[in-house]
């Protein structure tokens, strides 16, 4: 392993991109491969997580009204049972 670091580093004049975190002394303390692929993976998570169940501002389809998150954290698609209601009445008229 190693060798292939000092290919690297002997390579590094040409790639201006690795010059500089090589000079700041960024590849001085070797990085522990396990958590680093761990972190990536928690880093993911975290990330499908925030954008899963972050508050959105969904609008009701029937009245036009801001939606409120029900208790088991699901977005409700309507603002209250009677626009739901309403809804369901509309499309079973026809």
């Amino acid at each position: 392993m190693r060798k292939i670091a000092d290919r690297l580093y002997a390579r590094l004049d040409r790639s201006p991109t690795l010059l500089q975190p090589w000079q700041a002394g960024g590849y001085d303390e070797p990085v522990d491969s396990f958590e680093f692929g761990l972190q990536r993976v928690l880093d993911g998570t975290g990330s499908l997580i925030q954008r899963r169940y972050e508050t959105r501002d969904v609008m009701c389809p029937s009245c036009g009204a801001p939606t409120q998150r029900s208790d088991a954290g699901r977005p409700r698609t309507y603002c209250s049972p009677a626009c739901r209601q309403r809804a369901y009445r509309r499309r079973t008229s026809h």
